[in-house]
């Protein structure tokens, strides 16, 4: 039996892939000329996607190993990411991971005590609240750190972001290589489609 998927985006590539790994013959339908969905390459050269993936992301990792282009993701910063804040124009540098908050230049701006602490409360599952207010005692960290996040990860202003899905991200995130920062080295299209 012929399966039809439809959508070249990337989900619907993933599925023809792993329809066609079990065996079925698969037919792909896709309306734009070329497949590749929010993460193609548009004509002038620039993505309109997602540029970046977590090592926590197992699925699409998984999905670049499968489809041989792991290759083309590198680590761009592992050694923190550079960071312009646009407030107050200070520029410095962040580690995606807390192990590497020991070091005081890698540290996000109003990170404290208390903030890390509200920061690990989120990653235990509770009472649902919006992020935004389970961090408004720690301005400069939810500004400078949290609100980022949570916007990356949940596509969501923290004052709106469910506290409980966040809690899911930070708990991903706490594994080995979790907080590794991939980007496609030659753009979307090349590097995922």
């Amino acid at each position: 039996m012929t399966m039809h998927v439809v959508g070249g985006g990337v989900a619907g590539l993933a599925a023809a892939v792993a329809l066609a790994d079990a065996g079925r013959v698969v037919v792909l339908h896709e309306a734009a000329p070329v497949a590749g969905g929010r993460c193609r390459a548009l004509p002038d050269g620039t993505d309109n996607g997602t540029h970046a993936l977590l090592g926590a992301n197992a699925a699409a990792l998984g999905f670049l190993d499968r489809i041989g282009a792991r290759a083309g993701w590198v680590e761009p910063e592992p050694d923190g990411l550079p960071v312009l804040d646009l407030r107050d124009h200070r520029a410095f540098r962040v580690a995606l991971s807390p192990f590497g908050w020991v070091d005081r230049a890698l540290r996000p701006p109003g990170l404290a005590g208390g903030a890390l602490l509200a920061l690990a409360r989120l990653a235990i599952p509770g009472r649902d609240r919006a992020v935004g207010a389970a961090m408004a005692a720690h301005p400069e960290f939810h500004r400078g750190f949290v609100d980022p996040l949570v916007i990356a990860a949940l596509n969501t202003p923290s004052e709106e972001a469910s506290a409980n899905r966040l809690g899911a991200v930070l708990r991903r995130l706490g594994g080995r290589g979790a907080t590794r920062l991939f980007v496609a080295r030659d753009g979307l299209g090349p590097g995922l489609v």
